[in-house]
């Protein structure tokens, strides 16, 4: 899968779980993840069911959510936002 950013609401294939993109760039015990998100359809009904992941974990795009008139701007300040972490990070 291409390294892009996927607008919120995607719906994406992670292993056997259908899971729905929320939002972006968590940090979670000193590891980064790109997206935050829950499974697909329940949602969010316990904060233990925040599911962080990474462009790797996803196997498939199964919808790709809304893009908004400035989403590529909003998107390419994420990207530098995560390259300057991956850097820190030694990764």
């Amino acid at each position: 899968m291409e390294n892009r950013w996927l607008p919120i609401g995607s719906i994406v294939k992670l292993g056997g779980v259908k899971v729905v993109v929320a939002g972006y760039q968590a940090v979670q015990k000193g590891r980064y993840y790109k997206y935050i998100g829950f499974v697909y359809p329940i949602g969010l009904y316990s904060k233990d069911e925040i599911i962080l992941f990474n462009q790797e974990k996803i196997k498939e795009v199964l919808f790709e959510g809304y893009k908004f008139e400035h989403f590529d701007d909003v998107m390419n300040s994420l990207e530098e936002n995560y390259k300057k972490i991956m850097e820190e990070q030694g990764l």
